[in-house]
């Protein structure tokens, strides 16, 4: 027996962009009323922010995305659990707290298509798609403080063994920078920020304290 319509969740084609992930160089950032978009209270139009990319280097796509440009709309909100602020908290992540610092620079981008907001009132799974900076590279990481750097290292080690952590930071653009590679090979850099009790070893994984 056949049916009309999909009865089944991964019969559901996904809407918005097929980009997944790409490298691409952010041009400009704008927030607006999108009036396409209904608002919680219901209403027609929601705020949005549109994120511009040139010279695209798309890594993962769902069809080819073959154009040099792309923009990226992410609804706007100010909680911190809506899809913007878990953009900024990722860019924070990599040592950039104020995302206007990111322009003009060539970023690793790559989304959750289903992240997992929680359930509404008759327990159903609200799910939303939520994009993160992944990296600020293409040697134009922008220049960060001891302070910045030092708060950087801490977040990329925290929850990894010394293979993952040795594997994430030979790869960020921020960490080679600081020109720090000997360090982490050698494991002296975890062994120090233990030793001075910011860092901690459980089951073989760091956390970080406080």
């Amino acid at each position: 027996m056949t049916t009309d319509y999909i009865t089944h969740s991964d019969q559901a084609t996904t809407s918005g962009t097929p980009l997944r992930k790409f490298r691409g160089k952010l041009v400009d950032i704008t927030k607006r009323m999108d009036s396409q978009r209904q608002g919680r209270d219901g209403q027609q139009g929601r705020e949005v922010v549109d994120l511009d990319f040139s010279d695209m280097n798309v890594l993962e796509s769902l069809t080819p995305y073959n154009y040099p440009a792309f923009q990226l709309t992410i609804n706007y909100s100010a909680s911190d659990r809506g899809a913007w602020a878990m953009l900024l908290k990722s860019s924070e992540e990599l040592g950039v707290p104020n995302v206007n610092d990111l322009k003009s620079k060539t970023l690793l981008m790559e989304c959750d298509p289903r992240h997992h907001y929680g359930e509404n009132r008759d327990g159903e799974a609200i799910t939303g798609m939520v994009w993160y900076v992944r990296e600020v590279g293409g040697g134009d990481a922008p220049a960060l403080s001891a302070d910045a750097q030092h708060e950087h290292i801490l977040n990329l080690l925290d929850g990894k063994d010394q293979t993952g952590f040795a594997q994430a930071a030979l790869q960020d653009s921020v960490v080679r920078a600081m020109q720090i590679t000997s360090q982490i090979s050698d494991n002296s850099l975890v062994s120090s920020l233990i030793a001075s009790g910011e860092i901690e070893e459980r089951d073989g994984k760091y956390y970080k304290k406080g």
